[in-house]
């Protein structure tokens, strides 16, 4: 019997992306755009484990800078299934990276996914009592 063995590749893409408004404390991410012809959505969570952040409101300056990403581009890290997009997640080193501010290297990835559809826009809607 013969089994098709799944050929998996990582690949670097860099996508706009937004901030998910949420009320959790976290720092949630969502990347947009296109890999391999597919319209893809990543999501990524972060953690601020360091409560000194949120006391002398470097936390609250980071999502500023993050609410206004003026055209910039993070990187997102996609796994490839038989070249198709499959899963994907971006990194704080990314966001360190394009701000040139090594505060977003505290925050810790704390989950993640590729979705067919815009977590950020059904959060908004959701928040305005419209169901998608």
């Amino acid at each position: 019997m013969l089994f098709h063995q799944k050929k998996k590749d990582k690949i670097d893409v860099y996508l706009p992306f937004r901030l998910i408004p949420s009320d959790d404390g976290g720092v949630d991410i969502e990347a947009y755009g296109s890999v391999c012809c597919v319209p893809v959505y990543v999501t990524s969570s972060f953690i601020c484990t360091d409560s000194s952040m949120y006391e002398d409101g470097t936390l609250a300056h980071l999502f500023d800078m993050l609410r206004n990403p003026e055209n910039r581009h993070v990187r997102v890290t996609v796994t490839l299934l038989n070249d198709t997009p499959a899963d994907g997640k971006i990194d704080a080193a990314s966001l360190a990276e394009i701000y040139n501010d090594d505060r977003f290297l505290t925050l810790e990835l704390g989950g993640w996914g590729m979705f067919p559809y815009s977590i950020y826009e059904k959060t908004i809607a959701e928040q305005k009592g419209v169901c998608l």
